[in-house]
């Protein structure tokens, strides 16, 4: 009885080791594809998406060259990692510009009461 339930354990362990082995390759064939897309070219619809705005707004932006882009004969492209790294860099920017927005509210605001 003890050597069969060895054998059945050892099948099992056996089994687990050829299931990390496929999660290992697994997140290694998904790391290399992060790598890759974070290196992607990218069109206004995926940039609009990265930046949570509207593709009216990208193209606005880009027009004023306030985000990493350029032009490939009429089409708008960007890359993703590009892109990424000037969200990340602005965050703190975009947190300024609202407080100044709401400053401009609020003296708006006391100055109509003035009036």
């Amino acid at each position: 009885m003890n050597l069969t339930h060895i054998g059945i354990l050892n099948e099992k362990v056996d089994y687990l080791i050829d299931q990390i082995a496929l999660l290992g390759t697994k997140l290694s064939d998904d790391s290399q594809l992060s790598a890759k897309e974070e290196d992607d070219v990218i069109q206004v619809k995926q940039a609009a998406k990265i930046l949570g705005r509207s593709e009216s707004t990208v193209y606005i932006k880009a027009s004023k060259k306030e985000i990493p882009c350029w032009n490939d004969t009429g089409r708008l492209l960007f890359s993703r990692k590009d892109l990424t790294e000037w969200v990340l860099a602005n965050k703190t920017s975009k947190k300024e510009e609202t407080s100044k927005t709401k400053m401009r509210t609020i003296r708006n605001t006391y100055a109509k009461k003035r009036n």
